[in-house]
């Protein structure tokens, strides 16, 4: 579901929204590339994906194309000849003894101009991808899932557990998921439907008519005493049956393939914009179409094949039964059609909208999901650390250890990976108060952007079934992040993050998983220690910790819009100066 356009294109949009269109911010962004006289350290951006299915450094390809998309707005805006080219980077990454450590792997962004992308002189993005959507796909169904949604709503023990939001945004989010149940109802009792009609003509077509029964038995009538009328049905008749369900299966799923060869279509052609004639890519593209295209006919001629078999049999052993045997197959395809789209539609909620919250929201300790949910913060907590711990090999320190890569590092959530991933940052702070990893470190995360975020809803499902919380407990909580975090951009152009973390959050209305942040509020500011903390009534107010940025979302009030962010060039007016600052 994360769709992003082609660089070309994203960047002629990021140009057309005015995200290059501020001289300073231009001038900057290309005396930052240009080789200064000290070296810059790399900036690294660790992204981390949402619920739907993807692949391995799908996100991370995808996050690293729309922020080279920005990067070379910045330069046609300046009206510069130069572009930002990427290529794969594995970093020198530090560990301690009997401590294995797996290479992380990013997509290095660099200007054309860089002689040594390896060794840069000039200013370079590494972005990295904290991976784990393989741990929870395929553990949750549509019955556990309306279940859980049941007992989350009905059976709750909390009387305080909410999600912070409209009356408006909250009807949208329940009405879109509703609509869509209500939807796949809808299609698996039109499916039934179908299949009962084209069961009665099946029984019309092949059932023999005696003077004690001369109208064929409806589906009812036949449901309540099928083992009188099956051994009266001849056999061919079955096969007959057998090859209609196979042929109606058949044009149906030829209807998904030429869907899906539309759709590649449009995509090749766009990403062909970015590849020069004759080059590999295009190649490629060419191969892969003439395959899929050679599929696509051969799935037609067996669909020929097997109606011109079912044509000649019932022309040898039924000759008189055409038209009904003709309303049969079209109920067939009918049937078939809607029990697709009902699948369709139950694994869109399932792996796409609240599959993957269910899983990771389970907090008894004693269920597989919870096992579940400590794999994947595990996971990203070791993304986050792969750059945290990267040295910088040509850079010696006092005591001969190699320096720190990285003089920034940012880390993005989209969808659910936005409360993995500040899970993982609480857990990479655990480890720094335990000793587990120097402070310095820490203070090199600088910023922390969510966009389609499922914090609200994530806190709501996670405190909704437990006994209501004091204010205290969930005060603290709060605290804890307001120690980290802030909404104070100017903490960008400090030299840590003594000050906090920039927090900011990016969300579309229409966006049935994300939320703007409200309820993380706190009465610490950043950095401050917790000896310091005072819990006297009246001395402290609460505070917002993040910035909240909403985003028209211009396609129709159907559309799926959760995967659009990257793809969408105001996401990068205010997130592309952030990585860049």
């Amino acid at each position: 579901m994360n769709q992003v356009r082609s660089k070309a294109g994203l960047t002629a949009a990021l140009l057309k929204a005015g995200v290059a269109a501020a001289p300073e911010r231009a001038a900057r962004a290309m005396a930052a590339a240009a080789a200064p006289a000290a070296k810059p350290p790399p900036v690294a951006v660790v992204g981390v994906h949402g619920i739907s299915p993807i692949q391995q450094y799908s996100f991370q390809d995808q996050l690293a194309s729309g922020l080279l998309s920005y990067l070379n707005a910045l330069e046609q805006a300046g009206g510069s000849a130069h572009a930002w080219l990427s290529a794969p980077y594995w970093p020198r990454v530090a560990k301690s003894s009997g401590d294995p450590v797996l290479k992380p792997s990013a997509l290095r962004l660099y200007r054309d101009d860089e002689k040594a992308p390896d060794d840069p002189s000039s200013q370079v993005y590494d972005v990295y991808e904290g991976y784990w959507s393989p741990y929870s796909k395929g553990k949750t169904n549509i019955a556990s899932l309306l279940r859980w949604l049941l007992t989350i709503t009905f059976l709750a023990t909390s009387s305080t557990a909410n999600i912070p939001a409209t009356a408006r945004k909250l009807a949208w989010d329940a009405g879109y998921l509703l609509v869509a149940l209500g939807i796949a109802v809808l299609f698996l009792a039109g499916a039934f439907v179908a299949g009962s009609f084209a069961w009665t003509a099946f029984v019309a077509a092949f059932l023999p008519i005696s003077p004690d029964a001369p109208q064929p038995p409806s589906f009812w009538a036949f449901a309540f005493d099928p083992f009188a009328q099956i051994p009266k049905i001849p056999a061919f008749a079955w096969f007959q049956l057998l090859v209609g369900l196979v042929i109606a299966y058949l044009l149906v799923q030829l209807v998904v393939v030429l869907k899906a060869r539309a759709d590649t279509r449009a995509r090749t052609t766009e990403l062909q914009l970015d590849a020069s004639k004759g080059g590999r890519f295009r190649r490629l593209t060419i191969g892969a179409a003439a395959f899929h295209r050679w599929t696509a006919i051969v799935l037609v001629l067996l669909v020929i094949v097997l109606a011109v078999v079912d044509a000649v049999l019932l022309w040898v052993y039924h000759p008189a039964g055409g038209g009904v045997i003709a309303g049969l197959g079209a109920w067939l395809i009918v049937a078939i059609a809607l029990l697709q789209g009902a699948r369709g539609i139950a694994d869109f909620v399932v792996l796409n909208v609240l599959g993957d919250v269910q899983v990771y929201c389970t907090h008894d300790s004693n269920s597989a999901f919870f096992a579940i949910r400590q794999q994947i913060i595990d996971a990203v907590t070791k993304a986050v650390l792969g750059p945290l711990n990267a040295v910088d090999a040509t850079r010696p320190g006092d005591g001969g250890e190699a320096e720190p890569l990285y003089g920034k590092i940012h880390v993005a959530g989209h969808s659910l990976g936005s409360t993995v991933i500040l899970d993982a940052l609480i857990r990479v702070r655990q480890l720094v108060n335990e000793t587990g990893l120097d402070g310095r470190h820490w203070s090199r995360i600088r910023s922390l952007t969510t966009f389609g975020t499922a914090l609200e809803k994530t806190r709501f499902f996670f405190d909704v079934r437990q006994p209501t919380v004091s204010v205290a407990q969930q005060q603290w909580k709060n605290d804890v992040y307001g120690r980290f975090f802030t909404l104070q951009r100017s903490v960008l152009r400090g030299r840590d993050n003594t000050n906090g973390i920039y927090w900011s959050n990016h969300w579309y209305f229409r966006d049935v998983v994300a939320n703007r942040i409200v309820s993380y509020k706190s009465d610490v500011n950043p950095g401050e220690e917790f000896h310091a903390w005072s819990t006297a009534p009246g001395r402290r107010r609460s505070h917002p910790i993040c910035r909240n940025f909403r985003l028209p979302a211009t396609k129709p009030p159907y559309a799926f819009v959760h995967g659009d962010y990257i793809g969408d060039p105001l996401f990068w007016k205010n997130a592309g100066p952030i990585f860049t600052t």
